[in-house]
C-alpha cells in the first residue's frame, strides 16, 4: 500500500490552525499530516502539538521562507519513502476535503493542480486583487510557452508523485517556489490535471514579502525565467 503525505508549512498561523485541525480530524487516519512550522513567533507549534494529529512536526530553527519549508517536507516525505505528496497552506485557504480526490487522481497523474480560478471554482469571499493580478499575469504566459493550459499557477494546494519530486531539486526559498517548479515542468512534461477548489481568504490584510505588484511579478519571472535557463544546460 503506497503511503501519502499531506505536508502543511505553517508561520504564524495560531488564529487559523484551529479550524484546519477540525477540519483535518477527518482524515488523519487515512493520510499522514506533517507540519513545517517555519519558526512561528506565536503558538503555532504548541496548538498543532496538542491536537495530537500530525505524525510530525518539523520546528525550522530559523525562518527559511515559503519554498524553505516547501523543500524540508520534501525532503522528510522522500527521506520516509511516501510514494503520494500533497501540500497545502495552513492559512485556511485550503479545504482539506479535497485530499481524497487529489490522492485518487495521483494514481494516474504525476502532478494535480488545485485552482481557486477554474471555471467551476466558487468565490466564497474577497480576495486581494493585487494577488489575483501576478497570478494571472504569470499563468497567462506560462500557458503561452506551454501545453500546460492551468487557471492558478500559485495555489499551493498540489499533488505530486514520489518520482516528479525527486527529479526537482527545487533551490528557491521563497514564494518564488511555484515559478521554478513551473519552468522544470516545461522540461520535465508531467502527466497533470487541474481541479477546482473554492476561492477562500481568510485575512485579506496578510501582506506579501514584496508589498509592489509590479516588483513581484518582476521577481516571479526573474526566478522563472533564470530556472528555464540554467535547467537548459
Amino acid at each position: 500500500m503506497f503511503k501519502t503525505i499531506v505536508i502543511i508549512p505553517a508561520y504564524n498561523e495560531e488564529e487559523n490552525l484551529g479550524y484546519l485541525i477540525k477540519e483535518i480530524e477527518k482524515f488523519y487516519k487515512e493520510f499522514d499530516f506533517v507540519l513545517i512550522d517555519d519558526c512561528s513567533e506565536d503558538k503555532t507549534y504548541k496548538i498543532a502539538k496538542n491536537s495530537g494529529l500530525f505524525k510530525e512536526i518539523i520546528r525550522n530553527e530559523k525562518n527559511l521562507g515559503y519554498g524553505g519549508a516547501l523543500i524540508k517536507g520534501f525532503e522528510y516525505a522522500i527521506l520516509n519513502n511516501y510514494e503520494f505528496i500533497i501540500t497545502m497552506d495552513a492559512d485556511g485557504q485550503h479545504e482539506p476535503i479535497h485530499i481524497p480526490k487529489i490522492r485518487e487522481l495521483l494514481e494516474n497523474y504525476d502532478f494535480v493542480n488545485a485552482s481557486r480560478y477554474h471555471p467551476n471554482s466558487r468565490i466564497l469571499t474577497d480576495f486581494p486583487k493585487d494577488r489575483k493580478f501576478v497570478n494571472m499575469t504569470f499563468t497567462k504566459l506560462l500557458n503561452e510557452i506551454s501545453n500546460f493550459n492551468i487557471t492558478d499557477s500559485f495555489c499551493g494546494f498540489r499533488g505530486y508523485r514520489r518520482d516528479i519530486i525527486k527529479k526537482l531539486n527545487l533551490k528557491t526559498m521563497d514564494y518564488a517556489i511555484p515559478c521554478e517548479i513551473w519552468a522544470k515542468f516545461i522540461y520535465l512534461k508531467p502527466k497533470m490535471i487541474e481541479i477546482p477548489i473554492d476561492l477562500i481568504y481568510k485575512n485579506l490584510n496578510k501582506e506579501m514579502p514584496i508589498k509592489d505588484p509590479i516588483k513581484r511579478l518582476s521577481y516571479y519571472l526573474y526566478v522563472f525565467s533564470k530556472t528555464l535557463l540554467d535547467y537548459s544546460y
